[in-house]
């Protein structure tokens, strides 16, 4: 009975914590692009307020984190693979991309737009590929009642590099649906004109959701109880749509 009644308050707390994110991170990409703003003579977006947007959300996401550490008796070391590749999204989204965008289109177009919902699909894709993985696996420990070996490295390698391959043929792909257009050419100066850093700022992403998923795989063996795996795979499913929810807002805020 008392761990039912537990079971409902960690639900309830989660929820809780979702929607003051919700609330936290709206205000973030309304209010503080204005304010950095007013600092500024120049009517062009600045980099001082993507950077200053971007580090606000990283504080409310790594908040929400925190409180889903608590609330799931999760690992240190799950918080910090969850943080940095929920900080590697928000980079992307708030700073390299309305940077590239002021510089090749200067405005937000539909097609831009699209291009950057067709993205978000595909987080959302491979987000579920890692977790079937491991939820497959932590299944299979579970029901044989032992610890057992997680997943290894070899395959913790190839799960990553496949997913990266699929993000730059995804690129391509994308780039040839829309091509002859402003937002194809967006795409081509985003990939090319970062150099190595979108490569590896995405490696680090992939990595680090492998290595939160491979945590939680490993509590959610030892408590027996598969409820946490599911439930941040489902708080990682917000967070991805929220991110950009949000920079569509911001996008088309600071480009109006």
């Amino acid at each position: 009975m008392s761990s039912g009644l537990d079971f409902v308050v960690k639900r309830r707390s989660i929820h809780s914590s979702l929607y003051a994110f919700l609330i936290a991170s709206t205000l973030i990409v309304i209010l503080v692009p204005s304010v950095t703003r007013a600092f500024d003579s120049g009517l062009q977006p600045t980099a001082a307020q993507s950077v200053a947007t971007s580090f606000s959300l990283v504080l409310a996401t790594a908040g929400l984190l925190y409180l889903l550490t608590q609330s799931l008796g999760l690992s240190l070391s799950w918080y910090a693979f969850a943080l940095s590749y929920n900080s590697v999204i928000i980079a992307i989204k708030f700073i390299i991309s309305p940077a590239f965008l002021h510089n090749s289109l200067g405005r937000a177009t539909p097609k831009y737009i699209f291009a950057g919902f067709v993205v978000m699909v595909l987080y959302l894709v491979a987000f579920w590929i890692i977790y079937s993985v491991y939820a497959r696996d932590s299944q299979k420990r579970i029901s044989k009642k032992s610890s057992g070996e997680p997943i290894g490295w070899p395959t913790r390698f190839l799960l990553g590099g496949g997913l990266l391959l699929m993000a730059f043929a995804a690129r391509v792909l994308i780039a040839n649906l829309l091509s002859g257009t402003a937002a194809s050419d967006y795409l081509r100066a985003i990939f090319s004109g970062s150099s190595l850093t979108l490569p590896l700022l995405l490696a680090i992403m992939v990595f680090s959701s492998i290595g939160a998923f491979e945590k939680a795989g490993r509590s959610a063996v030892r408590k027996h109880n598969l409820e946490i795996l599911h439930k941040f795979f489902l708080v990682g499913l917000f967070l991805i749509i929220t991110y950009h929810l949000l920079w569509l807002v911001y996008t088309v805020n600071l480009f109006r």
